[in-house]
């Protein structure tokens, strides 16, 4: 226990040092102090203005996914050209989330519309080529299509001219006035609805198999069809055979 004469020493020195200032500085940090202390306990989202914490008031990279509510962001929340091929999971764009007309050429696909670099109104089209298919076969006294394109058709009949020969007769026809068709070994005739020519017609007594006779052709309307026809007699047992293509 201190004696009176020290204790009152003690107060004559704090006395002598202790002044106005010194007591408000000491309450203001013993303020300071606990009102931090009490502020970062009490203060929440209810004690902050509305719309007032900006970017700057945020640590850098502090915030993470789990902090924002699901399907907030939206495309106007991300910078234009900032995203990249790192940021999108793999396998999770389809072909809905495209654009379609704003692709390009893909680079190793730029023959795509063309073929050797050519386009393709330099080829024949599968449209523009007309066949009978297989070998069509008559027995005597029947009449089979050849081919046919446009107004034009073209017939086949085998008959027995009674002398022993097969013959076979080739006839066209046309459902356009004023039709013009090509023969064998000679310059053509007219054609007419109602009317047809005779191009092809020879007694066969041996067995053959030939390009027998042009199939060509045209009409007021601009139609041309060009080919070739293939017939036979007395060939693998048959009587008369036939068949052709044709170019329209």
């Amino acid at each position: 226990m201190s004696s009176p004469s020290r204790s009152t020493g003690l107060a004559r020195t704090l006395g002598g040092r202790l002044t106005f200032a010194n007591v408000v500085s000491l309450l203001a940090l013993f303020v300071a102090l606990g009102g931090s202390s009490y502020a970062a306990i009490k203060i929440d989202s209810g004690d902050i203005a509305n719309n007032s914490v900006r970017s700057e008031d945020l640590r850098n990279n502090d915030v993470h996914g789990r902090d924002i509510a699901k399907d907030t962001v939206r495309g106007t929340d991300v910078r234009d050209n900032d995203l990249q091929g790192r940021d999108v999971r793999d396998n999770t764009i389809s072909g809905e989330d495209v654009k379609e007309s704003s692709l390009g050429t893909v680079p190793s696909a730029a023959d795509a519309q063309t073929l050797a670099g050519k386009a393709p109104s330099a080829f024949l089209g599968s449209d523009k080529l007309v066949r009978d298919g297989l070998l069509k076969p008559l027995a005597h006294g029947e009449t089979e299509t050849i081919v046919a394109s446009g107004p034009f058709t073209w017939k086949a009949r085998c008959t027995d001219d009674g002398g022993g020969n097969t013959r076979l007769t080739i006839t066209a026809e046309s459902t356009e006035a004023g039709s013009f068709v090509g023969g064998f070994a000679d310059t053509g005739q007219p054609v007419s609805p109602g009317s047809p020519a005779t191009v092809f017609d020879q007694p066969v007594n041996t067995s053959v198999y030939t390009i027998g006779f042009p199939l060509s052709g045209v009409a007021p309307s601009g139609a041309a069809p060009l080919g070739l026809a293939f017939i036979g007699a007395n060939i693998a047992g048959l009587d008369c055979v036939v068949n052709g293509v044709l170019w329209p």
